[in-house]
């Protein structure tokens, strides 16, 4: 299976924009022929980790976040 490397500056999610969308369903539509690894700076508040695990529960574990 091939890797993919995304970057990003913030986690896309909750879909609330048009960016967060487009790089969402574009992870989505790939997530059963490669592994995903999405790369983010990232935010220990409460919230934010509520979005972290609902966002790797919509991909049912097939994503790696570092």
């Amino acid at each position: 299976m091939k890797n993919v490397l995304f970057v990003s500056s913030f986690l896309p999610f909750p879909l609330h924009s048009g960016g967060n969308q487009a790089i969402f369903n574009g992870m989505y539509a790939l997530k059963d022929d490669i592994n995903i690894f999405l790369a983010f700076p990232e935010s220990y508040e409460p919230p934010h980790i509520a979005e972290k695990e609902e966002f790797i529960k919509r991909f049912d574990g097939r994503v790696t976040l570092l």
